[in-house]
């Protein structure tokens, strides 16, 4: 549960991490992964977040939920990247120290 939710602590639906980016950049303040789109040439895109929000009906936990719909749209609005969703392709890299 550490790596799916804010500061590895479930607070409710909206401490989820939901959105990949959201996600990735939470876990490397953690120190559970680098980042390293930059030193592979790779560049952010810039565009608002608001798949959750925008399709409330579509979530269980959003639907006739103001709070929780607030926490998902607060959040969107700290994520930037492609239109509606967050992640067009994602590499993951694994070292393994033994």
């Amino acid at each position: 549960m550490k790596y799916r939710y804010r500061q590895g602590q479930v607070a409710g639906y909206a401490s989820r991490l939901h959105y990949f980016s959201d996600w990735m950049v939470e876990n490397e303040k953690r120190k559970q992964l680098n980042l390293v789109m930059e030193i592979l040439g790779g560049t952010a895109q810039s565009s608002k977040v608001h798949f959750m929000s925008s399709n409330h009906q579509q979530f269980f936990k959003l639907q006739d939920n103001p709070e929780n719909l607030q926490a998902i749209f607060q959040t969107e609005q700290l994520i930037s990247n492609i239109s509606g969703l967050d992640v067009i392709h994602t590499g993951i890299a694994y070292w393994n120290k033994e």
